[in-house]
């Protein structure tokens, strides 16, 4: 997928400037669409391994419904949101990920996957506390898996 080309050319970020916003932000928003076109959006935490974003949720609701129904999404991560009233601005940096979205069956790949977010949120935390909370709460974790098909961000390049 390709994504549309930015009317502010200038203000498009490079890729390496997109993997570090991806990196630095701590949420985002994932957008779905059921099957007749409703829209479905949802805060999630993640963390991005370079070729794909992870999530973490329960192994039911609507929004693993709505994946069923359509594997299409896109994920906005904003990296900084910085409003400047004095001058009638915000300083803005961005990121969506578009692709297809799926549930990762493969436990190798989930538990990696988990240990990423682990790494990301808990970075202090020990081998021993993160093997304890995978071990209480493997049978009820659900990861899911945004392929990138395509990457754009876009940044205020006032100041």
């Amino acid at each position: 997928m390709k994504p549309y080309l930015m009317r502010r050319a200038r203000q498009a970020l490079s890729d390496a400037a997109c993997a570090a916003v991806l990196k630095r932000a701590t949420s985002g928003v994932l957008a779905l669409s059921e099957k007749d076109g409703t829209p479905y959006a949802v805060p999630l935490s993640f963390v991005d391994d370079g070729n794909a974003l992870y999530f973490h949720c329960a192994k039911e609701g609507r929004k693993l419904d709505v994946i069923a129904q359509n594997p299409r999404a896109a994920f906005c991560a904003v990296g900084r949101d910085d409003v400047r009233p004095e001058a009638f601005t915000t300083r803005y940096e961005s990121v969506t990920v578009f692709g297809k979205i799926s549930i990762v069956e493969d436990d190798a790949e989930k538990r990696r996957a988990a240990l990423l977010l682990c790494d990301k949120y808990a970075p202090e935390s020990s081998e021993a506390d993160r093997a304890a909370e995978l071990s209480q709460y493997w049978n009820a974790l659900c990861v899911l898996k945004l392929s990138k098909d395509a990457v754009t961000g876009k940044a205020s390049r006032n100041t």
